[in-house]
Formats: C-alpha cells, sequence, structure tokens
C-alpha cells in the first residue's frame, strides 16, 4: 500500500474517517465508511460531485452526496420496512486494501466482507469489492462475490450526485424511449426525448444504454458509461427538500442524481458462489471515456 503523507492523509470530520487526497493530478475526500467517493476534482477540471453544504458525518448514517452504494437493494427493503433505505454497504466502514498515489493519477481498491453487523441485517454470506481509479476519468469497479450456499438476488445502484448550476435547466439525453417507473406518483411511463426537471422527479428507467449524458448549462457537459448496470436512475428532491430533507434543505436546486445501477426488472441473481462485476466511468465530455 503506497499512501504518502505527500499526496494523501486521513482526516476525522465528526464521527467518520475521511482519506483526503491532494496531487498534482487532481483532489478527492473519500469516506471509510461506505469506501463513498465524496468530492472528486481532477486538475483543471470542474468539481465532478455534489457534496451538500448540509451533509452529516455521522457513524450509521448515509452522507448526503457522492457517490454512495446502494447495495443489496435499491430504495426501501422490499419486505422490511424497518431496515435501512438502499440497503447496509453505504453505513458499513470498507477496508483499505490496496491504495497507490501518484502525481498521475490514484488507484484504491476497498473491500467489504459480511460480518455480524451485516448479518443482523442481512444474513447471507458475501464479499464486496470496489476499485477506484482517479486521473481525467473517474473509473468505479464494484465486484458482487456471493459466498453463501443459496442464490442471491440483489438491486444496486452507484448513486451519483452532480452539480448543476440550476437543476430545471439541466437535462440527460440518452434514455428516450426507455421505460421507466416514477416512484412519486407510482406510474410506468416511456421517456420521450430528454429527461428535464420541473420539480420533484424520481424515475427509475429500465434497460437504459450504457451511456447517458449530462448537460449542465454554466458546466461541463459530462458523460456516463456503464457496464453491467441495466438501470438509470434520476433523482431530484425538488422544493420540498427545504422542509423534508433537512441535509439537503435549499440546495436542491444545485444537485442533481444521475444513477446506474441494477433495480426493479433489472434486479440481480448471483448463483451460490457466483460473482458480478460492474463498472461505471465518468468524464467531462472533452475527455475519452
Amino acid at each position: 500500500m503506497t499512501l504518502t503523507p505527500d499526496y494523501s492523509q486521513w482526516q476525522q470530520r465528526d464521527e467518520l474517517d475521511l482519506l483526503q487526497i491532494d496531487a498534482p493530478f487532481g483532489q478527492a475526500l473519500i469516506a471509510r465508511q461506505g469506501a463513498q467517493l465524496l468530492q472528486y476534482q481532477a486538475h483543471g477540471q470542474s468539481p465532478m460531485l455534489w457534496l451538500s453544504p448540509l451533509a452529516r458525518f455521522q457513524r450509521g448514517k448515509a452522507i448526503r452526496g457522492g457517490i454512495p452504494l446502494c447495495w443489496p437493494w435499491f430504495g426501501a427493503h422490499p419486505h422490511d420496512s424497518s431496515l435501512p433505505q438502499h440497503g447496509i454497504a453505504r453505513q458499513l466502514d470498507w477496508t483499505l486494501q490496496q491504495a497507490e498515489v501518484t502525481p498521475q493519477g490514484a488507484s484504491l481498491h476497498w473491500q467489504l466482507q459480511d460480518s455480524d453487523t451485516s448479518r443482523a441485517l442481512w444474513p447471507h454470506a458475501f464479499r464486496l469489492e470496489l476499485h477506484m481509479q482517479l486521473g481525467t476519468t473517474l473509473r468505479l469497479t464494484l465486484t458482487m462475490h456471493n459466498l453463501d450456499d443459496r442464490p442471491l438476488t440483489t438491486s444496486h445502484a452507484l448513486h451519483s450526485y452532480f452539480p448543476v448550476p440550476q437543476v430545471a435547466q439541466a437535462t440527460v439525453d440518452g434514455l428516450d424511449g426507455c421505460s421507466f417507473y416514477s416512484k412519486p406518483d407510482q406510474q410506468s411511463g416511456k421517456q420521450q426525448g430528454p429527461v428535464q426537471i420541473d420539480g420533484l422527479l424520481d424515475r427509475v428507467y429500465l434497460n437504459a444504454p450504457d451511456t447517458l449524458t449530462l448537460h449542465r448549462p454554466g458546466l461541463p457537459v459530462l458523460q456516463l458509461r456503464s457496464e453491467g448496470l441495466h438501470s438509470a436512475i434520476v433523482w431530484n428532491p425538488g422544493p420540498a427538500a427545504e422542509q423534508h430533507i433537512p441535509d439537503v434543505g435549499p440546495h436542491w436546486p444545485q444537485m442533481l442524481c444521475v444513477e446506474n445501477g441494477n433495480a426493479l426488472d433489472n434486479s440481480l441473481t448471483l448463483a451460490a458462489g457466483g460473482s458480478h462485476r460492474v463498472r461505471l466511468a465518468i468524464a467531462e465530455q472533452s475527455v475519452a471515456c
């Protein structure tokens, strides 16, 4: 493991351990809890991710921003609403297995293994591996291993938060013709043209293409390229966030979630002893993913 004090250091923010990287290639902030990339900015580029100014750094609580990992279920648990929203992976501490930070980039390999804590919430044996590659392009590779003696069905997402100058002016291209499920009104539909946001929007798009484009007037266009992730989720809480989501509050117009995952009919079943690997690359459009 190569974590030199020249380019990286651990710090404490409230209850959580954070890894701060500040190197010639760029800057990053990563929480040990959830192996959650909170902030990333490559040299000469705009900040890629949105972290709420009101984010809370509390043990066992989700951090509002960056790229939390929703696993092994997306949204509410299908059978027990008392279990954590979006699963357990983003609320547990991961182990940094390997790390290399150089002037040109960083490679970080995180791992989460089932434990007494995880089995109390989800009684299955598993191992997750998350590989982060930080450079002009952000690359995430998630490998899910079923260590159980029976098949496991999971839904999951890389829940990316992006900064936008004004969410009402942002659009998402690539989902034209895709079927979606709208969670607020519990209705299904089919997308026509770019996705536009005019208030609360919370849609899961099924069988989504592997390339999505986020247009943000005033900021660089972002391209998202995925492998093995067949759902896309587009979410903004709208003005109700000011009263009902305290760690977003009045900042809801400055963020948009465009997530890649496998949810609803795209949920994934892993055979006993099986594994599945998914990838996501995010870059400014002028940079090849």
